[in-house]
């Protein structure tokens, strides 16, 4: 249960911080009329005109067919919604898309934005992240020397240690999932057969 509560929170913030690079330059900001006072201003979102915010979807109005443009849906699943699987054991391919629907009708009613493309999230085994994020696999001779020196110097890593492995075996264990902004995709790091 603790691990699929980690997950589910690392998987929202990873969504969160996608679209949150937008909403200090929406309408919001630039509806406000020169004219208001400054306590007009900060009153919030009431201010502003009626079409400027797209507001969140109900759950009637929430369909599967419905494009980008519905706030708080997504793929037929309403921001208020509640999953019906046991998280427990472990989400299977479906529940990982359910509660990925979910997530993202959630941050687009908070973000008061609709996402343009679905997110895509992977799960890859604990033993795939490691040999997949071993750092240093490719550094030259020279540099490994000097990185080992300067972990050393700061008492991470001792004299006989190497400090790609150390810090690999640090990061391979405690990593509980991530967002790629290279490969636009939020992975989740899982334990084997999961």
């Amino acid at each position: 249960m603790r691990r699929v509560l980690t997950l589910s929170v690392v998987a929202a913030i990873a969504l969160l911080s996608l679209g949150v690079g937008g909403v200090a330059a929406g309408p919001v900001a630039d509806s406000v009329a020169p004219s208001q006072t400054a306590d007009s201003v900060a009153s919030g979102p009431t201010d502003v005109a009626a079409g400027d915010v797209p507001r969140s979807a109900t759950a009637a109005e929430c369909d599967a067919g419905d494009g980008t443009e519905v706030v708080g849906c997504w793929n037929g699943t309403h921001y208020e919604a509640e999953l019906s699987f046991n998280q427990s054991d472990g989400l299977n391919e479906s529940e990982l898309e359910a509660l990925t629907h979910l997530t993202m009708a959630r941050v687009e009613h908070i973000r008061e934005r609709p996402f343009r493309e679905d997110v895509p999230v992977e799960t890859v085994s604990r033993e795939e992240f490691m040999n997949d994020s071993a750092g240093g696999n490719n550094s030259s001779e020279a540099f490994r020397r000097w990185n080992d020196q300067v972990w050393e110097a700061l008492f991470v890593v001792g004299e006989e240690e190497n400090a790609n492995d150390e810090i690999d075996s640090v990061f391979g264990g405690a990593v509980s999932g991530f967002y790629s902004p290279a490969q636009d995709r939020i992975v989740l790091v899982v334990a084997e057969g999961e």
